[in-house]
């Protein structure tokens, strides 16, 4: 087979994956993710954030951060910077919020579900758990929109909402 022929087989396989991930389903038809027997796909196109009392089946995880706002009033801001996500609370008082996240150069869609809990002293803590729906490597894409939603969220914090 010639270069050429591999070259065009080769753009033939990525536009089909790219069509692919832009016509999966969206968040709102899956499961809501449960931290507590989330189990990470052993891939390098994940990022979470979570704690020992959130994450319990899982040591896979960097630290959740925590804010100096209620729970609710972190699931606000959160909706707030993402206005197409859902929202539910959980029978334990925990706040779910999920939404489908877009690469910025050729829209594939990823999956991004947090949990916010309310701690001891009226602060909140964020487990995020952010993943590509295909491909096995994300060049730190996911970690990074969870780093930025932080950064985002912590500049909203002193401000009431």
């Amino acid at each position: 087979m010639s270069k050429h022929r591999y070259s065009l087989c080769a753009r033939f396989a990525f536009l089909m994956i790219g069509i692919s991930a832009c016509a999966t389903t969206p968040a709102g038809d899956e499961p809501w993710i449960d931290f507590a027997s989330l189990h990470p796909r052993p891939a390098l196109n994940q990022a979470l954030y979570c704690s020992p009392d959130i994450c319990s089946a899982t040591n896979q995880y960097a630290g959740a951060p925590q804010f100096d706002l209620s729970a609710e009033a972190l699931a606000e801001r959160l909706v707030l910077l993402e206005p197409q996500s859902s929202t539910r609370i959980c029978p334990n008082g925990d706040i779910q919020v999920r939404y489908v996240a877009l690469t910025p150069t050729l829209k594939f869609r990823d999956d991004v579900d947090l949990l916010i809990r309310s701690l001891d002293d009226g602060r909140s803590e964020l487990a995020a758990y952010s993943r590509s729906r295909i491909g096995l490597y994300d060049f730190g894409a996911n970690n990074a929109r969870l780093q930025k939603l932080f950064t985002r969220l912590r500049t909203l914090e002193g401000k009431p909402s």
